[in-house]
């Protein structure tokens, strides 16, 4: 019998955006004790569906990742998270979106993949994909999810950043009101301070959270969840919500098809206008070579897209796995992820080798937005 039969992989991502030095170490430690709470579990003979929603789950219960407790705070204050899984073997896809008194938004569309795979509904009503909102919260609770308070989501930090942040619109709408140089002249200094603070609470922020899979038995997996952006507006959707931007997964198929799963992060709508994950997994399908497939998107398909053309700065990070085997058996995976951020924090492991972490930056000499940094490695299954 074939050994790599049994051989599975994880990988995780912090998101992409900007990780503090300072607090390296804490989003490695995440990262790592993530993807060895998976891997405990996939070598149990759990599914990559249900692993990768294990994953984002403990990613989500982090305080220093933007998802699920310690999110970012809309406009108002609160919290609305987005969340999203997408099933490899069956094609199913499920997300959550604007949803405030749940924990772990990532459990939410996880069930709802479930509930598709049960079929129709009575009087052959078709199960939704997509939820958002106190309807996405009412059939959390209908289907064994518990409630909690929006407060408990919220973190010492998460207030802090909300309340510097909210600081600095009022005065850059106070100063928009009035052009004065009295006015100017009066707050420079007050200016100034806020600005200071903002770059001191921002040096650990970072966007949607994610996980791809590959189980024992070669199904694929991907998932994200996120806080959204800070000073969102009410009942605002990310592309952890959004069908093909968040996550894609699709099992292997033939030698011309192989397996790939995408999770994605950065600006969320820089993500929705380009499908992003759907993009990364189909230019990773129709190109054997994958190194130029992976520059490809994110050259043509995100810097250079045409569905972004008014945007100057375009940040958006993807972590992937591509899966193929031979007609012999052997499997053979690569593990790619690339940013046009200042940073991404991954974390991989498989059944034959001990985790890893990486917090992958741009070089000193790049500008984030403009150009990317991209990288990969072979996995042995």
């Amino acid at each position: 019998m074939n050994s790599s039969a049994n051989s599975c992989i994880i990988a995780v991502h912090g998101g992409a955006g900007y990780h503090s030095v300072d607090k390296e170490k804490e989003y490695r430690s995440v990262c790592a004790t993530a993807c060895q709470m998976a891997m405990n579990s996939l070598k149990k003979g759990a599914s990559a569906l249900d692993v990768v929603a294990l994953a984002v789950t403990y990613l989500e219960d982090a305080a220093c990742t933007n998802a699920g407790i310690g999110s970012s705070l809309s406009l108002e204050g609160t919290v609305e998270c987005d969340a999203s899984v997408m099933d490899g073997q069956s094609l199913a896809f499920g997300a959550v979106g604007a949803i405030s008194d749940v924990k772990n938004p990532i459990l939410v569309a996880k069930k709802l993949v479930e509930e598709q795979k049960q079929g129709t509904l009575s009087l052959g009503r078709v199960p939704p994909c997509t939820m958002v909102g106190s309807g996405a919260t009412k059939w959390a609770t209908e289907h064994g999810i518990t409630r909690v308070s929006p407060d408990t989501l919220k973190t010492k930090s998460s207030v802090k950043t909300y309340n510097s942040h909210k600081r600095k619109l009022l005065m850059a709408e106070e100063k928009k009101k009035h052009k004065k140089r009295k006015y100017l002249r009066n707050h420079i200094h007050d200016r100034m301070d806020e600005e200071e603070n903002l770059d001191f609470v921002c040096n650990g922020i970072q966007d949607t959270v994610g996980a791809v899979c590959i189980d024992m038995a070669g199904n694929m997996a991907a998932g994200v969840s996120s806080g959204g952006i800070s000073l969102k507006q009410l009942g605002r959707l990310g592309p952890a919500a959004l069908y093909g931007a968040g996550c894609w997964a699709v099992n292997w198929k033939s030698d011309v098809k192989p397996g790939i799963a995408v999770a994605t992060s950065g600006t969320g709508e820089h993500l929705m206008k380009t499908l992003l994950a759907r993009e990364c997994c189909q230019c990773l399908q129709q190109d054997d070579f994958t190194e130029n497939a992976f520059k490809t998107v994110f050259q043509d398909q995100f810097l250079d897209s045409e569905f972004l053309h008014d945007t100057k700065e375009k940040f958006g990070g993807i972590l992937a796995l591509k899966f193929d085997r031979s007609d012999t058996g052997s499997r053979h995976c690569e593990l790619l992820w690339g940013h046009t951020t200042d940073s991404m924090c991954i974390g991989f492991m498989s059944s034959n080798s001990k985790v890893k972490t990486v917090i992958s930056r741009l070089e000193d000499d790049k500008k984030a937005g403009t150009t990317f940094v991209m990288e990969g490695k072979t996995v042995k299954l």
